[in-house]
C-alpha cells in the first residue's frame, strides 16, 4: 500500500504532466482563435475567438492547481499512522497485559477481540456461557487493566477494546 507522501508525489506528478497538455492545449487553442478572430465581423469586444484563454480551460487549470496543492499537502503534512513513541509503548504495553489474561478474562478478552473489537454485553454473556455477574466483574477487571472500555448504548453496554 503506498504511503501518503507517495500518493502526494504520485498527485503532483499527474497535476504537472495535465498542465504542461493544457498548455500547449490553450497555447494552440489561442493561436487558432487568433486566425480565426482575423475574419470575424463581429465587434472586438462581443467576438467569441477574442479571448486570452479560454474558459474551460481555465476552468481545467484551476482543478489541475488544486490537484497540484493537494499532492504537496500529502508530501508534507505529518503522517497519521505514527503515533509517536509514547503511542507505541502504550501499544506494546497493552500486548503485554492481554498476553499474561487467564482463565476466564482471557475467555472474555478472545470473545471481544474475535468480535472485530466491539460487542454487545448481552452478546457477549450468551457467548462465553458465563452469568452475567461474573461477566460484569471481568470487564471490570480487563477495564482496569485499560484492555477494553464499556459504552452506555441505549439499555445495553457495548464492549470496545482499546488500542
Amino acid at each position: 500500500m503506498p504511503t501518503q507522501r507517495e500518493i502526494g508525489y504520485a498527485l503532483i506528478a499527474i497535476s504537472l504532466v495535465m498542465i504542461a497538455i493544457t498548455a500547449y492545449s490553450t497555447d494552440k487553442t489561442t493561436k487558432l482563435n487568433e486566425v480565426l478572430h482575423q475574419d470575424c465581423s463581429l465587434p472586438e469586444a462581443i467576438c467569441p475567438f477574442n479571448t486570452s484563454i479560454p474558459l474551460e480551460n481555465a476552468t481545467i487549470f484551476f482543478l489541475e492547481f488544486a490537484v497540484l496543492i493537494a499532492g504537496i499537502y500529502f508530501v508534507f503534512r505529518k503522517p497519521l499512522q505514527t503515533a509517536g513513541k509514547q503511542g507505541m509503548e502504550d501499544y506494546k504495553k497493552l500486548k503485554k497485559t492481554a498476553s499474561e489474561l487467564k482463565g476466564d478474562e482471557k475467555k472474555i478478552y478472545d470473545i471481544v477481540l474475535n468480535s472485530n473489537g466491539f460487542i454487545f454485553q448481552n452478546e457477549l454473556i450468551e457467548k462465553s456461557n458465563l452469568h452475567k455477574v461474573a461477566v460484569t466483574r471481568i470487564l471490570d477487571k480487563l477495564e482496569g487493566k485499560g484492555l477494553v472500555e464499556r459504552r452506555r448504548r441505549g439499555m445495553s453496554n457495548a464492549i470496545v477494546l482499546k488500542h
